[in-house]
């Protein structure tokens, strides 16, 4: 018989090798199986070709019905261990999870923004959110779902160390920055020259865009 390590284990299938761990698939109760994975998937694809289509109907009825036993005796379990906990969103486990959020949001504020707004310098943490220099956050939250998006922004641009193409503003100017076209948030652009864009729009009906008049500001 070939030696064997503790992290080996013998093939009992046709290959009859000596085979890590990893190339073996895991049974219910977590040890590996008696066939390595080449030899299982073998074995399976011959005894599927193989089978009558009635039986093979009737074992994949059978294993819709124990994954249906399985789950919802998995539910009340869950059901079970909630009622006995006193549900599972406790006043101490919602401090914890805020706590949580709050630390990691302020992380990365401190690195994109120093902790405050870019624009008009707010530095309360529960006035500030992430802002997206491309204007294309509604497409990034779609993308990663709409449960819990904005969590999902932050662990990944964590992960990611901490990426270009964002910057930190309070809810007014993110506001601010998409209601005057997505370029500058009006805090930039003096009294005098948003009564100016007021007026030609009143006069004109067709208003000029942000970025001309900060061009014009500048000039």
């Amino acid at each position: 018989m070939p030696e064997q390590s503790l992290f080996e284990k013998l093939c009992g299938g046709p290959c009859a090798q000596v085979k890590s761990l990893d190339d073996f698939y895991l049974t219910n109760r977590g040890s590996p199986m008696k066939f390595c994975k080449d030899c299982h998937n073998v074995r399976t694809k011959d005894w599927w070709d193989s089978t009558d289509p009635a039986v093979k109907r009737q074992y994949s009825k059978n294993q819709r019905r124990n994954n249906l036993k399985a789950r919802k005796a998995s539910e009340k379990k869950h059901r079970i261990k909630k009622r006995d906990m006193g549900g599972f969103r406790t006043p101490e486990r919602r401090a914890y999870h805020k706590r949580f959020r709050d630390g990691r949001k302020q992380m990365i504020f401190n690195v994109y923004s120093n902790g405050a707004c870019a624009c008009c310098g707010e530095r309360d943490l529960r006035l500030l959110t992430i802002d997206h220099l491309n204007n294309d956050g509604g497409a990034e939250r779609r993308s990663l779902g709409a449960r819990g998006s904005t969590q999902r922004i932050y662990a990944r641009l964590i992960r990611e160390g901490f990426p270009k193409g964002y910057q930190v503003l309070c809810f007014s100017c993110n506001t601010g920055k998409h209601i005057a076209g997505g370029e500058f948030c009006p805090h930039q652009l003096t009294v005098k020259e948003l009564w100016q864009s007021f007026l030609d729009f009143v006069l004109t009906k067709s208003p000029p865009s942000e970025a001309d008049v900060l061009r014009s500001q500048v000039a």
